[in-house]
This record gives C-alpha cells, sequence and structure tokens, in this order.
C-alpha cells in the first residue's frame, strides 16, 4: 500500500543540468517527463530530467535521497535513479519508483509501493518551475495513430512544400528496426532530410533524401503515413509552432549574407512590392554610407521609377523589413514630414 501525497514533504536540493547533445540528441525523447496535467489526445508538454537533480522526501520519519544519474543497467543512455539514507543506498536503477521502493524495503523490511515521481517532486508545480528555467526548447508530442512523434527541435524554412520546417528540425518516434525497438531521428538538414535509426545505442542505418516525404518513402518503413506526417509537419501544432516562429531577422552585421538578408526580404516584402525592384542595393548604399542614419522616403525613392506612387501597404512593408534586418525608426518629430532610421 504507498502512502498517502499528503505525507511525503519533498524538497528540491539540485535543480541539476541540462546536456544539449543528451536533451536535443536522438535519445532526447528519454529525458523528458510529461507534465501531469497534460489531456489525452491533445498536445503533450515536457519538462527536463536533470543530470543531477537531487531531492529529499521525508519517509517513515527518514529522509530518503533521491539523484538523477546518466545510465542504468538497462540503458546507459537513459536516466538512472539512486536513492541513499543514511548509510544505506540502492542500485542505480530504471525509474525512481524502483529506487526509492527497495531502499525504504531494504531499511524497514517492509514492501511499499512508492510513487517515485511523487517523492521526487515532479507533481510539484514549484519543483517543475525551478527544473523548467533557461531551456532553450520545450519538446512536444502527440499521436499519429499509434505513433507518439516526439518534437524536439524547430527549424523553419520558405519550403510550402515541407510546411515551413526547415534546417534544425527534429523529431522522432519509436519503431521496430530487424524485430526490435529502436528510435526513428527524422532531421532537416539545410537541403536535405534525414532519418537515422538508433539502436543498442548506435547507429543503424541513415538515409537522406531530397524531402521529408522521399526519405521515408525509400526507408521502407511505416508505409501507411507520408514522410511529412511522420517528420510531425502536418500536425496543426507544430504548423502553428512553425508559423510564429519562422519570421526571420537579420543583424546590419550580416547585411553582407545575402541568402540571409533575401529571406527577410521574401517573408515581409517581395509579394508586395515590383518585382524588379533592386531592393538589395538599400542595405548595400546604407552600409558602405559613412553615416549610420538615412532618411527614409528619399532613400528608398532612388530604387523606384521617378513616378513611381508608394501605397500604405508597401510602405509597411518596407518597414517591417527593416526592422527585421535590425533597423530602428529614430523620428524624434511627427512621422508625416519625414522619417530618420
Amino acid at each position: 500500500m504507498a502512502p498517502k501525497a499528503r505525507e511525503i514533504v519533498v524538497t528540491l536540493l539540485v535543480v541539476g543540468s541540462i546536456l544539449l547533445d543528451l536533451h536535443y540528441g536522438p535519445y532526447s525523447r528519454l529525458w523528458w517527463q510529461k507534465n501531469s496535467d497534460n489531456k489525452e489526445n491533445e498536445i503533450s508538454n515536457y519538462f527536463p530530467i536533470r543530470i543531477g537533480q537531487t531531492t529529499k522526501a521525508v519517509l517513515n520519519e527518514m529522509d530518503f535521497y533521491t539523484t538523477i544519474l546518466l545510465g542504468n543497467s538497462e540503458n546507459s543512455f537513459a536516466p538512472g535513479f539512486i536513492c541513499t539514507s543514511g548509510v544505506f543506498s540502492s542500485s542505480v536503477e530504471s525509474s525512481s519508483s524502483a529506487a526509492v521502493s527497495n531502499l525504504y524495503a531494504s531499511i524497514f523490511q517492509k514492501r511499499t509501493r512508492f510513487s517515485g515521481p511523487l517523492v521526487i517532486g515532479w507533481n510539484d508545480k514549484d519543483i517543475i518551475s525551478q527544473l523548467s528555467q533557461n531551456i532553450p526548447f520545450f519538446p512536444f508530442s502527440f499521436l499519429l495513430g499509434k505513433y507518439l512523434i516526439f518534437v524536439y527541435s524547430i527549424g523553419t524554412s520558405l519550403r510550402e512544400d515541407w510546411n515551413n520546417g526547415g534546417l534544425g528540425y527534429k523529431a522522432s518516434l519509436n519503431n521496430k528496426y530487424h524485430d526490435k525497438p529502436a528510435i526513428f531521428v527524422s532531421t532537416i538538414e539545410d537541403k536535405d532530410c534525414t532519418l537515422e535509426i538508433y539502436q543498442d545505442y548506435k547507429i543503424k542505418n541513415r538515409f537522406v533524401a531530397n524531402s521529408p516525404n522521399e526519405v521515408w518513402e525509400i526507408s521502407k518503413f511505416i508505409k501507411q503515413y507520408k514522410g511529412i506526417q511522420l517528420f510531425g509537419l502536418e500536425n496543426s501544432f507544430t504548423r502553428k509552432f512553425i508559423q510564429e516562429n519562422s519570421k526571420p531577422t537579420c543583424s546590419p552585421d550580416n547585411w553582407h549574407n545575402f541568402p540571409l538578408l533575401k529571406s527577410v526580404f521574401d517573408y515581409n516584402l517581395k509579394r508586395r512590392t515590383l518585382a524588379n525592384v533592386k531592393w538589395y542595393q538599400f542595405f548595400e548604399s546604407w552600409a558602405k554610407s559613412e553615416n549610420p542614419i538615412i532618411e527614409f522616403t528619399s532613400s528608398l525613392e532612388k530604387l523606384y521609377p521617378s513616378e513611381y506612387e508608394f501605397s500604405d501597404r508597401e510602405l509597411r512593408a518596407w518597414k517591417t523589413t527593416l526592422r527585421a534586418a535590425g533597423c530602428h525608426n529614430i523620428t524624434p518629430w511627427s512621422s508625416h514630414e519625414s522619417e530618420v532610421w
């Protein structure tokens, strides 16, 4: 019989560490814990399982300390849990429940099954908040049929056929490879899409193609779904997240990077101005100027025919482009007269 939740007092002693190669690598799905308030059939959110996290729980008037390690007897890439109390210590277990319950039984000669997540504070909002500090990206997951798609890195592009997924996008799912469990990792690397299969702590196979659909097609796995679905790129939440984070930006120090600056132009201005306008000359001329301040309208007019009339929408698009390129409106007077940037 497990003790009631209110009888357990848990204190977070050490927050622990995030390792980028681990928490955002091929085995990342092992290093994130689902929030307990996730609802069925919806997007699942996570908080990190940190290496070195240490908590104290008072059980039967004794202090039990549980620490998270890298690796256990079953998987050297998965979390390991060790529990100590005084001179007593558990083995490194694959679950916090086993570590705490086994040590408790060894000390008191009484078999009691504890909820490991409860004993290490994973139901405590304050503890979860501390564990969730300074996280570069929070993974999320959702079901595609029987497959749990785990998205642990977002990258964006202008590729509409990829639903704007781009460089750095990563997702994984569990599947069988030669009749044994394996992790299938889908990634977008610049112009290529890759599918890597990890098993027994090694990469067993790798496929490279020009699109999410093609790379899964040549792998011949999970044929009932399209590759773009198995990448997670057709999911409505993924698409919304990408849309919210797909606005390209560029600092003045990178104006010489034409592909980057062009992505800013393509996203904000391309469809709202003349097709043949030499927009790049605006930035090129400004970068070469000794004066870091320009008058907006006169600088813009140099790019267009003398009788050209700008629409309000076009001017707004230009200003949005300038802001995305790291510029700021510093006009100290009414902008109806003139604007300086």
